[in-house]
């Protein structure tokens, strides 16, 4: 049996179950309890900010750093690795006990944040910490479903289908004239939430279907500067192909 410890920090319990042949005690439960002991103890080990917009006005973390050795404990300075991430180190308790307070640098941009936070210690048991931090930053502007996936053509009678669009901005989002690159389609634009949540209908007529090699896509006027057209595209599920007959046996030789 192995416990590995590399995330695990103070009182431990865990159990197993094991199988066997006796039939007056078939599973047997064996349970290993203790403390895990770090020289320097960093709680949490990692940070991780979920659903950060453009610009967080409250995105920190405070990780906490307590000294379990008998000489006091010195830090330098954090560093950081990333543009997007800064780190303040604050004393609590001289030598025994710190705060590290990490925050997020607007603008983050979309998508995701890997970085790390170094510190460099006076003990020679662990002279460098590193803690991990994570920041997941979603596009100030979503359009869901992207692509919009219609059944195969031609439509046998009229399609009514939703496209949802959701601003994370900072600033109210306004939208106008959306409008699909193929005629024939009614595009209607609600807004649901002012500056936040809309729904474009789109009603597509009977016989309506997509040329081979046809770019057909929706696209709503933003305010946004990054998003000054949102564009969705649209495409249609094959058409089924024709059944194929099964192979004929061969011929017995004469």
């Amino acid at each position: 049996i192995e416990l590995h410890t590399a995330n695990l920090s103070g009182p431990v319990a865990k159990s197993l179950t094991v199988a066997c042949n006796d039939p007056t005690q078939p599973l047997v439960t064996l349970e290993i309890k203790g403390t895990v002991w770090w020289p320097i103890e960093v709680t949490p080990p990692s940070v991780v900010f979920n659903g950060l917009s453009e610009s967080p006005s409250n995105a920190v973390a405070v990780v906490r750093i307590v000294n379990h050795l008998e000489e006091p404990l010195s830090l330098a300075e954090p560093e950081s690795n990333h543009r997007a991430l800064a780190a303040e180190l604050k004393t609590v308790q001289p030598g025994r006990e710190f705060q590290l307070v990490v925050k997020t640098v607007p603008p983050l941009g979309p998508g995701n944040v890997f970085g790390r936070i170094t510190l460099r210690t006076s003990s020679p048991t662990m002279p460098i910490l590193e803690v991990p931090v994570f920041a997941v930053a979603p596009p100030a502007v979503t359009a869901t479903p992207s692509p919009l996936v219609l059944p195969a053509g031609p439509i046998t009678q009229e399609l009514t289908q939703a496209i949802a669009i959701r601003s994370r901005w900072s600033s109210p989002l306004k939208l106008s004239e959306p409008a699909l690159s193929v005629k024939g389609v009614d595009v209607q634009l609600e807004e649901l939430q002012p500056g936040r949540s809309f729904t474009v209908t789109l009603k597509f007529p009977e016989g309506f279907e997509i040329a081979r090699g046809e770019k057909v896509e929706l696209r709503v006027k933003s305010n946004h500067p990054q998003f000054a057209v949102i564009k969705v595209p649209v495409v249609q599920a094959p058409r089924p192909g024709p059944a194929t007959p099964p192979p004929r046996p061969a011929a017995a030789p004469q």
